[in-house]
Parts: structure tokens; sequence; C-alpha cells
């Protein structure tokens, strides 16, 4: 069974997404991926999906993307997409970037 593009759009559950950009296990990475969980739990967003693409592994994954530099996190909502970059440990602004996606 597919999904039309117009289901996606209004079915805020599967048009609100995450994706984690790392690059292997590095410190940066696994501050990242915690602050992260961290951040979801506190805006109650744990049923976000998370897609996870490792840079060093696979860093062909990350082309289509136009991303720079690990660990990052892009934002994909019906209000469009946004990338934030560095191990998400300023709590104020992850909050910040995530919050709409608790709003939708």
């Amino acid at each position: 069974m597919s999904t039309s593009t117009n289901q996606l759009e209004q079915n805020p559950q599967t048009s609100r997404r995450i994706i984690l950009f790392l690059s292997g296990h590095s410190p940066h990475s696994n501050r990242a991926r915690e602050n992260l969980r961290r951040m979801l739990e506190k805006l109650e967003l744990l049923d976000v999906p998370i897609k996870t693409i490792d840079m060093q592994a696979s860093p062909h994954a990350a082309t289509g993307y136009a991303v720079f530099a690990a660990p990052a996190i892009m934002k994909i909502s019906p209000r469009g997409s946004d990338m934030l970059y560095g191990d998400l440990s300023n709590t104020e602004i992850l909050e910040s970037f995530l919050l709409d996606l608790a709003e939708i």
C-alpha cells in the first residue's frame, strides 16, 4: 500500500520527521544522539520518526541533503525543513529548534 504526498501532508504524524547526521561513534555524535533523545522526551515528541545517517559509514547517503558537517539534525514538517549543526548541547537552541514539531 502506498501513501500519496497529499495524505502525508494531511497527517502530522507522518509528515513530521527528523534526520540525524552522525559521524560514527565519535564523542560529538554520541552527545548529539543523547541530547536529542532527552529533548524529544522533554517535549513529548517520542512519536516523531528519526532516521539516522552515519556519514562515516555511508558518506553518499548525506549528499542529497547538502550536509557539510556532523553531527547535524534536520527537522522536516509541513512548515518546511531546517538544519541545526553541532552536538545539540545548547538545550535552549535545541528546544527552540524542535518546538514547532510539538505544535503541529
